[in-house]
């Protein structure tokens, strides 16, 4: 990859899974909390509603049972709500872990083996009808779904940027927006997704700021932007040509308002036109991979 570059609001804690950094602070905060586990995104896709840390911990908690993991990878500034219990695999900080890399350096990296059908991630679902149940995905599945989303979006490293605040602890953003980017080599903006709901127009801000060409999102996050398109000015958003919609069902008048407010900005409905018909391949192909 040649530069992953996450924006975030200041004191918002991120979940840091590479080494070039380049923080972007913006002027407001907002809280949210999700129902899943940042401490072990791999762990979890859940649903976001309003949560106690209390709650947070023992659903995690739950999950790294079921899960079976045999270490648990934790943000520090959660550390201090844990506490340990007799059955819990043991914990390492995320900033330990990094400074134990640094010291090894990259002679003390060894390369795993190649294996197709070892796990890559283990996926809960959603749990909004029944318990979460985790679905085992190998690196076949895995590479071949994030072949198909490169092939099916004509993403090019060195030409496109990926623009995301979507969650890592969901399949979208980490699949699109963490894991493609990191497997092709191109640039990814990432923020947190706290960032966007406190200020919704932040997405076509960063769209703008950092030439965006690809980006995704749930419906209702396009009918946001849409309001946030009619009252922001001097935006470039020439440069976008795939905008993903999924998660949730899509509003055909919704797309067609979002289209319409962003034309004034630079936006190529031709562009939109085209990528608009292949989505649905992509996300086809993503639930043939899981199947």
């Amino acid at each position: 990859m040649e530069r992953i570059v996450v924006a975030s609001a200041p004191n918002a804690s991120l979940p840091i899974f590479y080494n070039d950094l380049v923080p972007l602070n913006s002027n407001e905060h907002g809280s949210y909390r999700v129902r899943g586990s940042d401490a072990a995104p791999f762990l979890a896709k859940q649903h976001a509603v309003p949560l106690t840390i209390d709650e947070f911990v023992s659903e995690t908690r739950v999950r790294i049972t079921e899960a079976r993991a045999v270490l648990v990878v934790i943000d520090p500034d959660l550390a201090a709500f844990v506490e340990p219990a007799p059955d819990d695999p043991p914990f390492v900080a995320l900033d330990e872990l990094a400074a134990d890399a640094r010291e090894r350096g990259s002679a003390g990296y060894r390369r795993p083996d190649d294996d197709v059908e070892a796990l890559a991630v283990l996926q809960f679902t959603s749990g909004s009808t029944a318990d979460p149940k985790g679905v085992m995905i190998p690196n076949r599945c895995m590479v071949a779904n994030l072949d198909a989303i490169q092939v099916v979006t004509g993403i090019q490293p060195g030409q496109d940027v990926i623009v995301s605040w979507l969650p890592l602890y969901h399949d979208m953003g980490l699949i699109g927006a963490l894991t493609l980017p990191m497997a092709t080599g191109t640039d990814a903006v990432l923020a947190p997704p706290q960032d966007f709901l406190a200020s919704p127009a932040r997405w076509m801000q960063w769209m703008s700021d950092f030439g965006g060409t690809v980006t995704a999102g749930p419906n209702f996050s396009y009918a946001i932007a849409t309001r946030a398109l009619r009252r922001l000015k001097n935006l470039d958003l020439s440069p976008w040509r795939v905008a993903l919609n999924g998660a949730e069902p899509i509003d055909p008048a919704t797309v067609e308002s979002f289209i319409e407010a962003a034309v004034p900005h630079g936006f190529d409905p031709e562009k939109y036109d085209s990528v608009e018909r292949r989505v649905g391949v992509t996300y086809f192909t993503v639930l043939i991979s899981r199947s």
